[in-house]
């Protein structure tokens, strides 16, 4: 055998064990249907991994185009032949869409259709890789529909909600915390809770995070307290903040519950306005009871005087001795009411 005959043969026996290790690598793939198509879409090498996820054989589907993957109305629709031009036009077609299996039931694929090309340009046929998507989007749909739940119910919560982690930034701003402090979420994630505070908690916030986190002294987590917070504009207002700790791969996340104070103080000192206007009409209205009191019994004694001093008054107009007893009598009992007039005043 010549030299160059031998190269040959080793050439030809190391492609023949990288195509069997190909092979071996497709037939494979888990989960995975891996196959070609000739420039006019029919089937020409079907995997292993392609028989078990749509349930044909290779010799079932060798030779057909691979329309029959296709549901009934994606082909009176044409999509088969548009997907490959559009493979061709772009060079690559990626898309999630339905397919069928042998046995007529559909599911939701991960489609991936590269066009393959000679040398000269020209087209060679089509490598498709197809993956059964039905379950994990059927569980991103139920996380979504959670988190939709979620966020409707944190959206109808009246106390806003800040979640941040064991660095203090912000990972979670609910719409009443929007409402509340006037930022946008997207303000505001990835920033230090610190913004929320004015002076001087916005400076001593990380030394309480650190010694949490290094003591565990728990000196607010689950024990509500009144502070101060502030708002886009700068204005301050008082809130009543209530802090839960969380596990989240092993960092912790820390849930503010917020609510704001200022509509309850503000009808706290309305209240104890009205109360001490109470008391001052209270201290009024007892004060004229006293004084119209005090009237009634001055004008007792006050028209007995006058009596008196009326009946003297007529009977020294035409003095007589004899009435002299009388005149000293009504004078002393003048005196008398004078004196308890007096004495009522005191």
């Amino acid at each position: 055998m010549h030299e160059s005959d031998r190269h040959a043969a080793r050439r030809d026996a190391e492609a023949a064990l990288v195509a069997e290790e190909l092979n071996l690598l497709i037939d494979g793939a888990q989960g995975h249907a891996i196959y070609l198509l000739d420039a006019e879409g029919r089937i020409t090498i079907w995997n292993k991994g392609a028989e078990r996820l749509k349930g044909w054989c290779e010799d079932e589907v060798v030779g057909k185009e691979s329309a029959i993957f296709y549901p009934p109305d994606a082909v009176a629709a044409g999509r088969p032949a548009e997907d490959l031009a559009t493979a061709v036009r772009e060079g690559r077609l990626e898309t999630e869409d339905w397919r069928v299996r042998k046995d007529g039931s559909e599911f939701l694929a991960d489609v991936s259709i590269t066009a393959l090309r000679n040398d000269d340009g020209s087209l060679r046929g089509f490598a498709k890789i197809v993956s059964d998507i039905t379950g994990r989007r059927a569980s991103e749909e139920a996380l979504r529909s959670q988190q939709s739940h979620l966020r409707s119910i944190l959206s109808t919560v009246p106390d806003a909600m800040v979640v941040i982690d064991d660095q203090g930034l912000i990972v979670s701003f609910s719409a009443a915390a929007e409402r509340l402090f006037g930022y946008q979420e997207a303000e505001l994630l990835g920033v230090n809770v610190s913004r929320l505070m004015p002076s001087p908690d916005r400076e001593r916030h990380d030394a309480y995070i650190r010694r949490f986190l290094e003591t565990g002294e728990k000196r607010i987590i689950g024990i509500g307290r009144v502070v101060f917070a502030e708002r886009k504009d700068g204005s301050t207002f008082p809130m009543e903040l209530s802090i839960g700790e969380a596990s989240s791969d092993s960092h912790p996340l820390f849930t503010g519950f917020i609510r704001d104070l200022t509509e309850r103080q503000r009808t706290e000192a309305r209240l104890e306005s009205l109360q001490s206007e109470l008391i001052h009409v209270s201290r009024v209205s007892a004060m004229g009871t006293m004084a119209s009191t005090l009237a009634h019994e001055l004008n007792q004694p006050l028209t007995a005087v006058a009596n008196y001093v009326e009946a003297i008054r007529d009977l020294l107009a035409d003095p007589d001795p004899a009435d002299m007893p009388m005149v000293r009598d009504a004078l002393d009992d003048t005196a008398k009411e004078a004196l308890r007039a007096g004495h009522i005043v005191r």
